[in-house]
């Protein structure tokens, strides 16, 4: 019996330089580096699922950049992302209850834009909906490329499921 669930080839990967004497590390290399990887344990063990996420720190927005991704692989690589949406209300800065209601820029996490035309002070609804709209970008990338992305959910959701994730 396989003790081995997955393959995580990086945690949360950081490509930011944060001190002297280094560089970047550009998303090519990383998309790289993985593919290598990947296919290093695919040699020693062809049937336990490997995992792989964007960088910076499994950021959803960075899903994309690691496409195109190792074909012969099939369905094994696994998609992580971390989802710290809305990030003020995840993190406690915000005293609200689920459902309820957040300001427009704290449910967005930008300064005003198309998203909160009338202000950041606007009060949207913090509910299914919202969270749905702050998957489009993850789930876009899931139904384009055809597979099913692993999201890290983040501490509160368990509190408030099922009532916290889209239907």
């Amino acid at each position: 019996m396989p003790r081995t669930a997955a393959y995580e080839i990086l945690s949360e990967p950081r490509v930011r330089c944060s001190f002297d004497k280094c560089r970047d590390v550009p998303q090519e290399a990383i998309r790289s580096f993985y593919a290598e990887a990947a296919h290093a344990l695919n040699s020693v063990d062809p049937r336990t699922p490997i995992i792989v996420g964007p960088a910076p720190f499994y950021h959803a927005d960075g899903l994309p950049a690691l496409m195109p991704a190792p074909t012969d692989l099939g369905d094994r690589l696994i998609y992580a992302f971390n989802w710290f949406a809305p990030r003020k209300f995840v993190n406690g800065e915000l005293k609200i209850s689920y459902p309820g209601l957040i300001g427009c820029c704290d449910a967005h996490e930008r300064e005003t834009d198309s998203s909160c035309p009338r202000g950041c002070d606007q009060q949207v609804p913090l509910d299914a909906a919202l969270l749905e709209n702050l998957l489009s970008q993850p789930i876009a990338f899931s139904d384009a490329h055809r597979l099913y992305p692993y999201l890290h959910l983040p501490t509160y959701l368990p509190a408030c499921l099922p009532a916290c994730l889209p239907a």
